[in-house]
Parts: structure tokens; sequence; C-alpha cells
């Protein structure tokens, strides 16, 4: 009986130029291949601008631990080295692979599945890893080698210079005039802003065809090569560019800046920027600050001027970004709940996703039995009856098929298993909450909202793909309505704190006092 094969592509894109090996052209060889081999492509994963010497690619990861859904048998791939370029990391995680009967598959490359087969994929990862390796210390290599030159070495160019057949920097008379307009306009005691206005006004734009700023201004003001110094990384060449400026005026506009240095200021990053609620009117908290009297600043998150119809109090940024950590981190993420939170939200996550797949499944296993009954009744049939059992035998299979490549498509969006879930949250149970490092690695990966009042916080968290909590849902939490709990775990979260859970989210109530 025909069994259909489900097959991803994996693409990666480097850094470096490339043509057939760009992203749209290994797809296209890789769809191409799937068509002739009949295999059904139940998924694509696309790494850009990404180095195969590491495994620290997204989708690659993201591929790994989709693998073992056992959603597809085969990843296709352009060329070997765009799976991996180190060989330890290409063995591991076939090997990895093979346990969920998954296999890496060429698409290019004449691979076949014999002895012989595995001793040339050998040779050619190894190839590719030396490739990669020589690659890295050819360009840093040539480099340096084209800086000694007093060589460009490619990027956005500089502004009042062009570069000649032979890579070397020669003036352009117009942009230069430029140039020297911005430091005689500085040294002679014009502000950063007067020169962008008065550029722009003239219609004059930098060397990326854009209108100056005041950024633009600073670092061309800050730029050595001017005064005729080749400069790329350590490498300092005096006398290896053509000079656009004296020494003089570059010494006279150096004191300027140094004599008042520009004021600084200060960034802050808040970090549950876009994830915090008021939990009174439901609106969105923004990031503000003010000065107080000894004029220390204070950041706050609070509604946006003018809201007038609600009466939230502002938080302190500090206090609210630690104390939804430290109450992550101790109430729920905890090793005394781990089991327990894994347990619960891949029961929920099976509930709104399991039934579909289970059915797709009963029917597929109808189908099979059907076919199998046509196939018994086929050769005892007269020839009419034949006709409609082939119509029915081939409408049957159609369907099979594409039952066939949707679950697979479903296997391969990455189903909650108890081991990942559980895995996921201890990963937050190490870490000093009140280090802005651990703060922000627990903000921005596992908080999905907050919703907060000024006498309990509603957090939630993500495990499972999906958008922010509703605020409806969320106050009907903060009101009371949870799912019963034992007391064992309900202690452990603290006598007033409880945990929810909705489609495989985790939440948890606290009042502000705990």
């Amino acid at each position: 009986m025909d069994t259909t094969t489900n097959a991803v592509i994996y693409a990666r894109f480097s850094s470096h130029s490339q043509q057939e090996q760009s992203i749209d052209g290994q797809l296209r060889y890789c769809r191409e291949y799937a068509a002739q081999h009949g295999y059904a492509i139940v998924g694509e994963y696309c790494d850009r601008a990404m180095s195969g010497t590491n495994d620290n690619r997204p989708e690659f990861q993201r591929m790994i631990r989709d693998a073992a859904g056992r959603g597809f048998q085969y990843i296709l791939v352009w060329k070997l080295d765009r799976f991996s370029r180190n060989r330890y990391d290409s063995a591991i995680y076939k090997r990895q692979l093979a346990k969920h009967g998954v296999r890496v598959l060429s698409v290019t490359e004449n691979v076949g599945a014999g002895d012989e087969t595995l001793l040339l994929e050998a040779i050619l990862e190894a190839m590719a890893e030396t490739y990669s390796r020589q690659l890295s210390q050819n360009v840093k290599r040539g480099m340096a080698e084209s800086a000694r030159k007093c060589q460009s070495n490619g990027g956005r160019g500089i502004l009042g210079y062009k570069v000649d057949a032979n890579k070397q920097f020669v003036i352009d008379p117009d942009a230069a005039a430029i140039v020297q307009r911005i430091y005689s306009m500085y040294a002679a005691g014009s502000s950063k802003e007067e020169i962008v206005e008065t550029l722009n006004a003239a219609g004059l734009r930098n060397n990326l065809g854009k209108p100056f700023t005041f950024n633009g201004i600073t670092k061309t003001l800050q730029n050595i090569r001017y005064t005729g110094v080749y400069k790329y990384g350590d490498i300092e060449v005096p006398g290896g560019m053509p000079q656009i400026i004296t020494q003089e005026l570059w010494d006279a506009c150096q004191a300027r800046q140094q004599a008042k240095p520009p004021r600084i200021r200060e960034k802050a990053e808040y970090l549950l920027l876009g994830k915090v609620y008021c939990g009174y009117c439901g609106r969105a908290l923004i990031g503000t600050s003010g000065h107080g009297k000894s004029g220390n600043v204070w950041r706050y998150y609070a509604h946006r001027s003018g809201t007038k119809d609600c009466h939230k109090k502002p938080e302190k940024k500090a206090w609210l970004e630690w104390y939804v950590t430290d109450r992550a981190c101790r109430y729920v993420l905890n090793p005394d709940n781990t089991e327990y939170i894994a347990q619960r939200v891949c029961a929920a996550w099976q509930a709104e996703n399991g039934g579909n797949a289970d059915a797709m499944q009963g029917r597929i296993k109808a189908i099979d039995r059907e076919l199998d009954r046509i196939a018994i009744s086929y050769t005892s049939a007269v020839p009419a009856i034949q006709a409609a059992l082939n119509a029915r035998a081939s409408d049957l299979q159609t369907e099979r098929n594409q039952l066939q490549a949707e679950y697979g498509r479903m296997q391969a969006r990455r189903p909650l298993v108890l081991d990942d879930v559980k895995q996921y949250l201890q990963q937050l149970c190490v870490g000093d909450p009140s280090d802005p490092a651990v703060q922000k690695q627990v903000i921005d990966t596992f908080i999905n909202c907050v919703y907060v009042w000024d006498d309990k916080i509603v957090v939630y968290f993500n495990v499972s793909d999906g958008g922010q909590i509703e605020y409806a849902k969320a106050k009907e939490h903060a009101a009371g309505v949870r799912p019963e709990c034992t007391s064992a775990h309900q202690n452990a979260v603290g006598t007033n704190a409880y945990i929810v859970f909705v489609g495989g989210y985790i939440g948890i109530v606290c009042p502000r006092e705990l």
C-alpha cells in the first residue's frame, strides 16, 4: 500500500555573497528533489546570515526539537555543509536524528545509504569543515593584507572618498568639499545641529545619499582618516589616505569636542514594555521617567499622559521587573512545582490540540481498512464494478495523502512533551532575580504578559506558541476563578497565591503583600 513519506527542508545562508546557495535557490532545489522522489514537504526551516561552524542557529535548533515528534522522516539540504560545517556537531545531531527515524539527505551530492556512502558522507563533511576554517582564515588574512596596502575592505564607504579599480582611496572632490565645510563650520563655532540644518537645507546628502544627522556629523568629526591616516582595526598607516583637511583644522575641532564633552543621556531598557497592562482598564502601560529634587532619575510604568478615566498608580520600574522575576522563580518555576506544572500544561495543550491529531489518525486507519476491503473485492468483481472500485480507491488514497501530510505538519508544530516542558521550566530555577541579566532572560523569554492592580499582580508565562492572554481572562483569574489545585501545590506557591492554567499557558495570581 502506498505510504506518504514526509520531509522538511533546511536552508542556511551565510553572510558571504552567494548565488545558487541563496535561501531561494536552496529551497527550489529541495522542492524539485522532493517532487521527483515523492516526498511530501511538511515544513521549511531557514537560517539567514548564520554560519555553519556552530549550532547556535534558531531554526536549526527548532528543527532538531521538532524531529522528536516523528512528523517527518527526512531533512533535505542543498549540500551537507548547509546542515553543519562542524564535523563533531554534524555527527552528534545526525545520531540524535537517527534515534527519531530521521535522516539528512543532500539533494545535490550523490550520497546513498550503504557503508561506502557513510564514508563518502564523512569525507564530504570533513571537506566542508576544512573549507569553513580556511575561508575564515583567508578572509581575515586578506583583510589584514589589504589594510597594510591601505586598500578598501568594503563597507558603506567614507564621505569624501571614492575607491578606484585598485581598491585605493581617492578624493571625491564634491564630497570632500562637504567634509571641509563641516570641519570649518565646527571650528568656527557652529553647533552640530546648525551644521545638519545648513547642509540639509542646501540639498546636500551623506555618502549613502541620505540627509545628514547629528550622529553622522559627530562621526565625521571623529574620523582621523581625513588627516591622511589610513585606519583599519588596529592598523594605522600615516600618509596612507589622501588628506582632505589640515592637521591644524583637525586639532581645533578635537580641542572643541574635548572641551565640551557631549551630554550622554542614560538609556534605560523597559523590560516589560509591551507586556505589562493595567488591571483596572486593560490598557498597556508605557515606560516613563522623571527627575527628583536631588536630580535623581526615577523610572515608572504608567498610563500615557492625559489618561484620566483610570486611577491606577504608576509602578516603579526597578521594583516591578524584580517582582515579576522573583515571583516567577520563587512561586512557580521552582523545582517543587516543575513536575506538577509540566503535567498541567501538557494536559491543557493536549485538550486543545490532541483531539484533531487523534481524529486524523483514526480517519487514516479507517481509510486503510476500506482500501484493504477494496483490494479483496477487486479480483472477483466484474469490470464495471472494478472501475467504480478504482475510482473509490483513488479518492481514498488522495484523502489519505492529504491527511498524512497535514498530520506531519501538525507533528512538526512542536507538540508539548512532558520532559521538554520540565526542562524548559528548570532553566529558570537558577539565577538572582535582582540581577538585570536574569530579569531580562526571564522576562524576554518566558513572560507572556503581566496585569497589575494596586493589590495584586497576575503574571502569565509562555510555554507554547500563541498570542497574549486577553484582559477578560486575566480579570477572571484575578477575581478568583481558577481550577481546583491540591493543597500541596497551593501551599507551594503561598497561602493566598495560586496557579492558573489556560491553553498551554501558566499563570500566577499573587497578592502584593507576598
